[in-house]
């Protein structure tokens, strides 16, 4: 295979469909795709077709363009509002008529996943304002007393800085924090409050710190082996909170 170079400057905009028609010769169309492939065909998207935006028609490409910049704006949004990973991962059957939306998101926010019956993904991308969070505030993310995620296997709870969504570099090297943390304390009444912020948050609180960017941050929390609580929808991520 020779494989395109990734551009993500490319991948913004229509350039995405060099990289989708390398990839669609690995991707044999189910029946109930064929109509949408012929009509992606009448605008140069095909298993192994070559794409050079510079040779189309003036105004097929602006209205690509468009057409992806506002496709772009609407995905990112919707996304953004996601508080859950029930729908994004699983087989067209699983995910229903809009799957293709809801894959979308899933690649967005985390590439791929498990099932909801394997893994649960929870997550929040936005605070109490409804702005991104920031590092640079004090949060602390607080499970009462008997509310740790109910999982038979293990739960996380893992940092990621925006917009990059990559892991974050920080001087106590904890990228994640979970039940299987050493050191982790949890109160006298067995509520567990986890402090996340880019500064070191004192020597009496640092068993519970997972370290943010000094900037836009999110995180996600995954819960292996998730209970009915979880599943129905009556055990739910608490909220982060903000410490003035």
């Amino acid at each position: 295979m020779a494989w395109p170079a990734w551009d993500a400057s490319k991948a913004e905009g229509i350039g995405f469909i060099t990289y989708l028609n390398a990839l669609l010769p690995f991707m044999p169309a189910v029946p109930s795709e064929l109509p949408m492939r012929a009509r992606f065909a009448r605008i140069g998207i095909g298993p192994g077709l070559p794409f050079d935006p510079a040779k189309l028609d003036p105004k097929l490409r602006t209205a690509l363009e468009e057409g992806v910049a506002e496709a772009s704006q609407e995905l990112k949004a919707k996304a953004q509002q996601q508080t859950s990973s029930q729908g994004f991962f699983g087989s067209r059957q699983q995910l229903g008529s809009d799957y293709l939306t809801f894959r979308s998101m899933g690649a967005m926010l985390g590439i791929y996943g498990n099932s909801s019956e394997e893994a649960f993904y929870a997550t929040q991308q936005t605070g109490p304002n409804g702005q991104v969070l920031d590092g640079r505030k004090r949060w602390v993310l607080r499970f009462e007393p008997g509310q740790l995620p109910p999982v038979t296997e293990f739960w996380s709870v893992t940092m990621y800085k925006l917009p990059e969504r990559l892991l974050v570099e920080n001087p106590i090297q904890r990228y994640s924090i979970g039940d299987r943390t050493s050191g982790l304390k949890l109160g006298t009444d067995g509520s567990l409050e986890i402090y996340i912020q880019s500064e070191n948050p004192g020597a009496d609180k640092v068993s519970n710190w997972l370290p943010a960017p000094a900037g836009p941050f999110f995180f996600v929390a995954r819960l292996y082996g998730p209970k009915d609580p979880v599943l129905k929808g009556t055990w739910r991520l608490p909220r982060l909170t903000e410490v003035k």
